[in-house]
């Protein structure tokens, strides 16, 4: 798809790039071979060719970087096909949903072959050096939570230059919701142990693992597995409809087939090559015999470590405000009028007792809760 996608080129937008298509330019050598015969003035086809010729360099070098200059963010997709060796499908578990005081306590990856795991107080590290070797990144929600959150804890990390968020283009196609209940729509399965885990209870597993529950690691690990897989599942799926989509915009059959790539009985454009799809995942746990605890794929070692060493993330206030000031905010103290808000504080006695202070607090965190103006811890 990439080498007939023109919309990089200044100049070019979607209506154009469409345009081309219908009358039958639809690859890079069609608009270099005929860029004369559509009307184009000497200095734009000196122009197209300049951007063509940066281009299939960029293609046979591998280098991803040119396209994410110059193609647009919604169409990154177009890519996929010719860099899925270099793609890597990412999420992140976390302490809590807060940039200023939680912790990333685990990164799941998937390469289409692999999976692999970055543990807080075990490897977490490793994980920078291991996305080096990747243009392309794949999440779901990654642009608000799980790249952030990166680049918060490891100010130094080399995101790879591509990075498609599913839940954009997934809207684009128009499906749209929480990741398990697009799995659901699309048919995308995972077992039900796993189903109705979220981000939040997510960090309750690793809580319990950190105070002894080995168990709740495993679940936390296999919830993980699910997340990055299925992510291939998605991105596959998106990027065969959105050929679909623009097959549907050309009208004439054979164009669609050059479009596409299709030539007697070769492959379309949009036949993706599977990746090595997993048997069923099966998470297990041990101890050796030097008392580390080990993770299992499958029968297959994931990390091993020394549980002495995980430490645990309780948030203290000092704590808190340290952390807020170094992403150069100032922490601030709130009074609230009650008698503005409409709320009248009454009791029996000149002094309000402990239990009416204790009810207070509650309808007041009711009145934030209702009001949308809060945050998870």
């Amino acid at each position: 798809m990439i080498k007939s996608t023109f919309i990089f080129i200044p100049g070019i937008g979607k209506k154009t790039e469409e345009l081309l298509w219908k009358k039958g330019i639809l690859t890079w050598n069609d608009l270099k071979d005929r860029g004369h015969i559509i009307g184009l003035s000497r200095n734009k086809r000196m122009l197209i060719t300049d951007y063509l010729d940066r281009a299939e360099n960029a293609l046979y070098k591998h280098d991803a970087s040119f396209f994410a200059e110059y193609l647009p963010q919604r169409e990154y997709w177009r890519i996929y096909k010719d860099f899925r060796d270099k793609t890597i499908f990412l999420d992140i578990e976390t302490t809590g949903l807060s940039l200023y005081y939680d912790k990333i306590t685990l990164i799941g990856t998937c390469n289409g072959h692999n999976i692999k795991f970055f543990m807080k107080d075990c490897n977490l590290e490793d994980a920078l050096d291991y996305l080096k070797d990747y243009d392309l990144i794949v999440t779901f929600n990654g642009k608000l939570f799980d790249v952030p959150f990166i680049e918060s804890e490891f100010p130094e990390a080399r995101i790879p230059p591509i990075h498609i968020d599913l839940r954009y283009l997934l809207r684009s196609l128009g499906v749209t919701g929480p990741l398990k209940k697009i799995e659901e729509k699309l048919e995308i399965t995972r077992p039900k142990d796993v189903q109705e885990i979220n981000g939040r209870e997510a960090a309750v597993l690793w809580s319990r693992f950190v105070k002894g529950d080995d168990k709740a690691l495993e679940t936390l690990l296999l919830y993980n597995v699910y997340d990055t897989t299925n992510l291939q599942s998605l991105m596959d799926l998106c990027y065969q409809r959105k050929i679909e989509e623009i097959k549907s915009k050309i009208n004439h059959n054979h164009s669609q087939q050059k479009l596409i790539g299709t030539s007697g009985n070769r492959k379309t454009d949009h036949h993706l090559d599977a990746f090595i799809y997993f048997d069923v995942p099966k998470i297990t746990s041990k101890y050796d015999h030097n008392g580390l605890f080990e993770a299992y794929l499958n029968n297959e070692l994931l990390f091993r470590i020394n549980r002495k060493k995980i430490e645990r993330t309780d948030v203290e206030l000092d704590n808190l405000i340290e952390e807020i000031r170094k992403k150069n905010r100032d922490p601030i103290a709130v009074g609230i009028d009650l008698k503005n808000m409409g709320i009248n504080v009454s009791s029996e006695r000149e002094t309000i007792t402990h239990d009416e202070l204790d009810a207070l607090t509650s309808a007041l965190v009711g009145y934030f809760y209702l009001a949308g103006n809060y945050e998870a811890i």
